[in-house]
């Protein structure tokens, strides 16, 4: 295979991970529900050091990038460079080149199309892809993901149609990067992965990438609150204190979950048995403690076992009370 083709099948390749990766929810933000999706499985902000370490991956592979590979990245990876070398093509054919109001028209509109096709991509990464789809499709433009959406496609027609290659040269994060990065010691045929700052480049791309994978693997897909409700509330005697709990199921399926609390034996807990929370749902339940005379003027630290009935997984949480 020669080295152009190789390119090109590179280039596509990229082009449709592009669009891919956030669709198939391999790595994506949902700021709208405030979650992110890793390998297809979901995860709350809260679990923050999943983000940080996917973040950290990203940053680290943005430098080696621009270490190891230079300008190539510009010819073999880069999707702006791809599209734009695609609208240079079709503006030279001959057809286009002897009717000068249909290539200006052609060029226009192919333009556009890209621009939105790159502005619906770059969005899926930090909205629900099917969301935003449904917000373009509905022609919803006014709303909060509808203004992103069209200030996006302004910005991406402008570097695509007007500016092109001259964006790559004034503007482009990557090209500063490299000038920054760029290894005289490649140029001169002593370049090796496993020595100085290539060997530590390796290193952390490689410890990144099988945390993540680890943590993915492990973290659990559920996000669990509780939030206090009545407070010490006197009925005769006893008090009645409620609280509210909170299940956010970010798996690919539906969970169900059982509460138990570890209360004092004279003490009763009024609470649904049982708690089923559908995909991508959040659910709420109630945990209400009657507490007699006895115990009044007391404090108390309740701890609260949430059990993925699901996963047979179990997460604990503890609850002040002073009655």
């Amino acid at each position: 295979m020669t080295a152009k083709k190789l390119r090109t099948k590179s280039q596509l390749f990229i082009l449709l991970a592009f669009f891919s990766v956030p669709i198939l929810d391999i790595f994506r933000l949902d700021l709208i529900t405030q979650s992110f999706y890793l390998f297809r499985k979901g995860f709350s902000f809260g679990v923050g050091f999943i983000y940080l370490f996917a973040v950290l991956l990203l940053v680290i592979v943005f430098l080696a990038i621009s270490k190891w590979y230079e300008r190539k990245f510009c010819s073999w990876v880069c999707p702006h460079n791809t599209v734009v070398n695609v609208l240079y093509k079709l503006s030279s054919q001959a057809f286009l080149k002897k009717r000068p109001k249909l290539k200006t028209v052609t060029m226009f509109i192919t333009s556009l199309i890209v621009s939105i096709s790159a502005s619906f991509g770059l969005l899926a990464y930090f909205i629900n892809p099917t969301y935003l789809a449904a917000t373009i499709i509905n022609l919803q433009l006014l709303s909060v993901v509808g203004t992103f959406f069209v200030f996006l496609t302004t910005i991406f027609f402008l570097i695509i149609h007007h500016l092109k290659q001259r964006f790559c040269s004034n503007a482009c994060p990557y090209g500063h990067f490299q000038k920054l990065f760029a290894d005289k010691s490649k140029k001169e045929n002593h370049f090796s992965f496993l020595k100085g700052i290539n060997l530590l480049l390796l290193t952390l791309l490689i410890g990144l990438l099988f945390s993540l994978v680890a943590f993915s693997l492990t973290s659990n897909q559920y996000t669990v609150k509780i939030s206090e409700n009545v407070i010490g509330v006197q009925l005769e005697d006893y008090k009645i204190f409620s609280f509210d709990i909170q299940i956010r199921n970010l798996a690919s399926r539906v969970h169900s979950f059982s509460v138990n609390a570890d209360i004092p034996l004279n003490w009763d807990l009024m609470n649904d048995e049982f708690i089923t929370v559908d995909h991508n749902e959040t659910q709420k339940s109630s945990l209400i403690f009657k507490i007699p005379k006895e115990d009044f003027h007391k404090n108390y630290l309740i701890t609260i076992e949430i059990k993925n009935i699901t996963t047979n997984t179990i997460e604990t949480k503890n609850i002040a009370i002073h009655s």
